[in-house]
């Protein structure tokens, strides 16, 4: 076989990356329009673009950050641990406390990952079933992350920083896009 044989399956390839490229920006270009339009925590309610939307998106930070918070505190607990947990901070007793903003609630890994299966060559029932299993994995990450997070600050706080913008971030990045390619691969054979 000689290289010419081969061009019209590398130029297909090489379509089919630019056409995901093109994809995965406009996915993360949304993101940004939609954290535009609902708001950050750091600006009042009343001053968003349109805040009866940002009570809503507060109201579903709040949950989700209960959420995570009685996850990470009960894996703390069940690993020997005495935590104390306000709805917004948690740490291992008598050690410094993390909290959790909205930002690290892990709603931009789900969005991500949520687009993602929506573009993916499945049907309507595996999109519906992947996106209730990548949403639900993202929160579990995230309770792992939060209680490494917790043990990290109260034992080796020189980490904290590194294991937080950096190593938690791409764990959990990488463990949403094997989960996205375990289901891709799934529905090719």
């Amino acid at each position: 076989m000689t290289a010419t044989d081969n061009s019209p399956h590398i130029k297909k390839n090489l379509q089919d990356v630019f056409l995901f490229t093109g994809k995965l920006l406009l996915i993360w270009l949304s993101w940004k329009v939609i954290i535009y339009v609902l708001g950050v925590e750091s600006k009042p309610i009343n001053q968003r673009l349109v805040p009866a939307l940002s009570i809503e998106w507060e109201y579903l930070n709040n949950e989700v950050r209960w959420i995570v918070l009685d996850g990470a505190e009960w894996v703390l607990n069940h690993s020997g641990f005495a935590t104390d947990n306000n709805g917004y901070l948690l740490n291992i007793r008598t050690k410094t406390a993390i909290g959790l903003g909205n930002y690290c609630l892990g709603f931009q890994m789900m969005y991500y990952f949520i687009m993602l299966v929506l573009i993916a060559p499945f049907g309507w029932p595996k999109k519906l079933g992947s996106v209730m299993a990548g949403i639900a994995f993202t929160i579990l990450l995230n309770i792992f992350r939060v209680a490494a997070l917790c043990w990290i600050v109260a034992f080796t706080p020189d980490y904290m920083a590194v294991s937080h913008d950096y190593i938690f971030n791409a764990v959990v990045l990488s463990a949403l896009l094997v989960f996205y390619y375990y289901l891709v691969r799934i529905e090719a054979n």
